[in-house]
């Protein structure tokens, strides 16, 4: 159960945040959401596609960790086996509510979760100084919600315009494990190689032959001024991260025979 508070020094002075990874934290996940300043790291690591909401039926960005609900293959334990964690997992217990998204500069910006399982009087990163003062592990905290809070808006303008120009699309992942056992990955979309292709191939073409090709020079064009062919290179090839998740697993299944 969740249940935010503003976060003050008046009322959260005593309270520490255990900082170990585990399942019993909330990490024990098949997706994360990922937004757009963080999607090089995630996509040199783990598969990371685009997910629609099943509630508003809008896409996202989200890096794979496992095949099944409650399943993060990338978390051993207590350890996580990536170089870079999402901020998702980084923020906890913490969170912005809807009028904090674009001020969060200081504690009083800040949600906590009162019921995480991060939460201690005995063991943990102390929050405030004495003299009412962030901590450096809270204002840490505070730049990565800050973070994320930037990068909202950027991420939601990347994926309309790559839904809206048609580079998106269902993605088809049927895997066999070694036992034997077959899993189809639903509800992924990737970048729509087809359409990709269309425009590289603008891309190549001469300047007098590129003025025959609209729209999809216009297209090329907004996507080169948007800086979004990098984020696009990157989602196609962190599909290749799927073999990795497949090793995990295989690994997991073996390990439980």
């Amino acid at each position: 159960m969740i249940n935010l508070q503003p976060l003050s020094y008046s009322q959260h002075k005593h309270i520490k945040i255990i900082t170990r990874h585990g399942s019993e934290f909330g990490e024990a996940v098949h997706t994360a959401p990922v937004q757009l300043n963080e999607l090089e790291n995630m996509c040199a690591q783990t598969p990371v596609c685009f997910m629609k909401n099943t509630e508003t039926g809008q896409f996202g960005l989200y890096a794979i960790l496992g095949f099944n609900e409650g399943e993060n293959l990338f978390l051993n334990n207590d350890q996580w086996r990536l170089d870079y964690i999402p901020l998702q997992f980084r923020c906890q217990p913490f969170a912005l509510g809807p009028e904090q998204q674009t001020h969060a500069t200081s504690a009083q910006c800040i949600s906590i979760n009162i019921h995480s399982k991060r939460i201690s009087t005995t063991e943990g990163k102390a929050l405030f100084n004495e003299d009412g003062t962030p901590t450096n592990f809270l204002s840490r905290i505070q730049n990565n919600l800050a973070d994320i809070a930037r990068a909202a808006h950027p991420t939601r303008l990347f994926i309309e315009t790559l839904v809206n120009n048609n580079l998106v699309e269902a993605a088809t992942i049927a895997i066999i494990f070694n036992n034997g056992e077959t899993f189809n990955y639903k509800g992924l979309y990737t970048i729509n190689l087809d359409k990709l292709e269309e425009i590289t191939h603008a891309a190549r073409a001469k300047p007098l032959e590129r003025l025959h090709i609209n729209p999809h020079h216009a297209l090329l064009t907004q996507l080169e001024q948007q800086h979004y062919l990098a984020p696009i290179t990157w989602l196609t090839q962190s599909l290749g991260n799927f073999q990795k998740l497949i090793s995990l697993k295989n690994a997991k299944l073996n390990k439980a025979e």
